[in-house]
């Protein structure tokens, strides 16, 4: 994970996306237990980084989003943990 700067909006949205889409492409075929422990492994560098509040609020969130769509596919039967 790297270090964003938030200089103006723009930059924002960009890193933003920068992280769904690492998030993204670290999880996608991973259980809901893996997926959780990278956002605990995440959340820590991002404390560590100095990351504003609101982006690791912003990321907690994303990483509950995609922990809950995994849990509904599973019931769904479309993935297994």
């Amino acid at each position: 994970m790297k270090k964003h700067g938030f200089q103006n909006e723009e930059k924002r949205e960009e890193s933003y996306k920068a992280l769904i889409r690492e998030f993204y492409e670290e999880v996608y075929d991973w259980s809901v237990s893996e997926t959780e422990e990278l956002g605990k492994i995440w959340t820590s560098q991002m404390e560590e980084m100095k990351m504003p509040q609101s982006v690791i609020v912003w990321c907690k969130k994303l990483i509950e989003a995609v922990c809950d769509i995994k849990r509904e596919k599973m019931l769904e039967g479309v993935i297994y943990e």
